[in-house]
């Protein structure tokens, strides 16, 4: 067991180190409608070790006009790790508005925005990134848009490279079919 106490959750691995969330003593919740401003801190640790090396999470900035609170992180929904860098997804929910980031941070490093989408009152569910997996210098992760006029094309597949965004042309959904709620990459393919 890692070092301190607290609940643990949505680990993830690579050779001998893990990634994992551990829940805010300070109110943190996991629901996405009331995530608390920070519920997860979240930890790198070297199996064996003594010690736990913290990883920084991102923090909104806030907006007056949107009353859009600031020091909100959100509830991390997806996390994965290779070893060197972190992918994680995060949601939030203030009122009607929401939000779904996706996050790729080098570890020891600061997090870098990789893609974002908002959502209102209109929206069937509550957008999110899920399955996000680092595979080779690729982070991929499905957008699963949840829009109300049902356009399967704002779903989607996308790759990360630095600065390369890639699309997958596929569209996975049709009108009325049912919400996707995780993806594995299966060679070329997607399962």
């Amino acid at each position: 067991a890692p070092p301190g106490c607290g609940s643990v959750h949505e680990p993830a691995v690579w050779e001998d180190r893990v990634v994992f969330l551990r829940r805010n003593t300070a109110g943190g919740s996991e629901d996405p409608a009331h995530p608390g401003r920070k519920p997860d801190s979240l930890f790198a640790w070297s199996v064996g070790s003594r010690k736990l090396q913290a990883v920084t999470l991102p923090v909104s900035r806030g907006s007056r006009a949107a009353a859009w609170p600031s020091g909100l992180t959100g509830l991390i929904t997806g996390l994965t790790f290779n070893g060197k860098q972190l992918g994680y997804a995060t949601t939030n929910a203030v009122g009607s508005f929401g939000e779904a980031t996706l996050w790729l941070e080098p570890l020891g490093g600061r997090p870098e925005l990789i893609d974002q989408e908002t959502s209102g009152a209109g929206n069937v569910c509550e957008p999110q990134f899920v399955s996000p997996v680092l595979a080779g210098p690729w982070l991929y992760a499905y957008l699963h848009a949840c829009d109300p006029s049902a356009n399967p094309n704002l779903d989607r597949l996308t790759r990360y490279r630095h600065s390369e965004v890639e699309r997958a042309r596929y569209t996975f959904l049709g009108p009325g079919d049912e919400a996707i709620t995780s993806i594995v990459r299966d060679g070329a393919g997607i399962d």
